[in-house]
């Protein structure tokens, strides 16, 4: 995990302004994934950012499926890919495979890859709830690899890294109720801004 400079939070509320998203400045915590431009799986090669009026931090996670799950998917209409996009109030504080994380309560919409190519294909929309959660991978040490880690999720790569954001995640919903805006962004969002 590394601090989120003010001219890198300011940054990144001009490309989410630029989006017409929601920038919350009660407070109440701002919870960006920023998919980087690349067409390969299965590293922790994305950003996960979280701010709030005081600072916030960044930390390395995967914004896409594993290699595993690109190859074996979990659903016969293809592997889930989050489509970029806010989804406001779509998440809380719950359970993924029995360990508190950040999970998905209401519809969000991702794609359906389903060619098996090895690459990313962003098509076949889909809305509903899938489970496509913001958790950790290993509990222990920092993942290397994604793997069997994503089925479509975004992870955080470090356990430390993710016991942060969720006691950041915990004073924020504490304060503002139980409602998570999670906002998916690409790397071209951030360079246009």
């Amino acid at each position: 995990m590394t601090p989120f400079t003010t001219d890198q939070i300011k940054h990144l509320i001009t490309a989410m302004h630029r989006k017409g998203y929601i920038v919350y400045t009660d407070g109440r915590l701002n919870l960006v994934g920023i998919r980087l431009n690349h067409a390969v799986t299965n590293r922790f090669d994305d950003e996960l950012v979280a701010f709030t009026t005081d600072g916030g931090v960044s930390m390395d996670c995967t914004t896409d499926p594993g290699s595993y799950y690109m190859t074996h998917p979990m659903n016969d209409r293809g592997t889930a890919v989050l489509v970029p996009g806010q989804y406001v109030d779509c998440y809380a504080i719950g359970k993924h495979k029995g360990y508190e994380a950040i999970v998905q309560v209401r519809p969000v919409t991702v794609y359906r890859d389903w060619k098996d190519n090895g690459t990313l294909d962003y098509e076949n929309p889909e809305t509903g709830m899938f489970g496509i959660n913001i958790h950790r991978a290993n509990a222990v040490v920092r993942s290397k690899q994604v793997d069997k880690w994503s089925a479509g999720c975004t992870v955080v790569a470090d356990p430390t890294d993710f016991s942060h954001l969720l006691y950041m995640a915990k004073n924020s919903t504490r304060e503002f109720g139980p409602d998570i805006t999670y906002t998916l962004m690409e790397e071209a969002d951030l360079n246009d801004a």
